[in-house]
């Protein structure tokens, strides 16, 4: 029953079915029915990146009371944003893909102009909202002196509750990957027709995306994701592009198993490596040693 069952199913079930024939209990890691290609897009340089910049050099004179006033939702892109804004089309025009079956992107201004000026054929873009940049309360819109001067306390916070940690009347980490959870739910749904996404979102959002698809769990999102080398950092108009197709033999895995990090107005990182995926899993003695748990431990209480 099993041999006539394994002869109708594609190839990879078949390899399964097999190994598991064999007394051996495969693990398949990774997002089940996804598009074959999907490729994630930052929103070009904003006033408030801009704003955040000159404060680095010590200038706060963009820091203006209207400046304060309006929401992030609200900024514009700066014309450094919208020249990288076009690099990132004619990189993603010459390099993966003209035409794409779901085109989604943040209801954030910065994030529409970005779309818009990516000039993709055909492009037909829906706004979600859960794609907005994780909301700072409190703080958004405060310059790095300013937010210290009020929210000391909490910041000293956030640096131990990196994944955890919620700016005052804000959002964690952990509630943006709630949202991205429902996206990534909406994208497979679409995963035989169409067969590739796009979105074009923000820096937290896209953090996030990488933790979710790539399996990288809370303990270690601060070295995997915000402690990386430069080619690895998510710039204004980074592109990150996941597939299911091997790149050398074409061939078509169950999950996203290659990636590459794109940073298309930078000449270094315009041209990167596919990079196969990892993922792992713990057995019980790994769950262990790894968090130094031996289940004779006193609790802290």
């Amino acid at each position: 029953m099993i041999s006539s069952f394994i002869r109708k199913k594609p190839s990879f079930l078949r390899n399964l079915l097999k190994t598991n024939a064999q007394g051996n209990m495969p693990v398949q890691l990774g997002l089940l029915n996804m598009p074959n290609d999907l490729v994630l897009v930052r929103h070009g340089a904003s006033e408030g990146n801009l704003a955040f910049e000159e404060e680095r050099k010590g200038n706060y004179q963009l820091f203006s009371p209207q400046f304060m006033e309006t929401h992030e939702s609200k900024w514009r892109l700066t014309d450094r944003g919208r020249e990288q804004a076009r690099a990132a089309g004619d990189w993603i025009r010459d390099n993966i893909n003209v035409f794409f079956g779901v085109y989604f992107c943040s209801e954030y201004v910065r994030a529409i102009e970005t779309a818009s000026l990516l000039k993709l054929p055909h492009a037909h873009w829906i706004r979600h909202v859960f794609l907005r940049e994780r909301n700072f309360g409190r703080i958004a819109g405060l310059s790095y002196k300013e937010r210290l001067k009020r929210f000391e306390d909490q910041l000293k916070r956030s640096k131990r509750d990196f994944f955890y940690w919620r700016p005052p009347s804000g959002e964690s980490l952990a509630e943006v990957a709630l949202r991205i959870d429902y996206i990534l739910d909406k994208l497979s749904n679409k995963a035989i027709f169409p067969s590739s996404a796009i979105i074009v979102s923000h820096f937290n959002v896209m953090q996030v995306f990488r933790a979710r698809i790539e399996m990288i769990h809370q303990s270690d999102f601060a070295e995997r994701l915000v402690n990386v080398p430069p080619e690895q950092k998510i710039k204004n108009c980074c592109i990150i592009h996941y597939t299911r197709t091997n790149p050398e033999t074409k061939e078509i895995a169950p999950v996203y198993k290659w990636m590459r990090i794109a940073i298309p107005y930078l000449k270094e990182y315009s041209n990167p490596p596919w990079t196969e995926i990892k993922y792992s899993y713990l057995a019980n003695d790994d769950l262990q040693k790894e968090f130094g748990i031996s289940g004779n431990e006193n609790p802290i209480i």
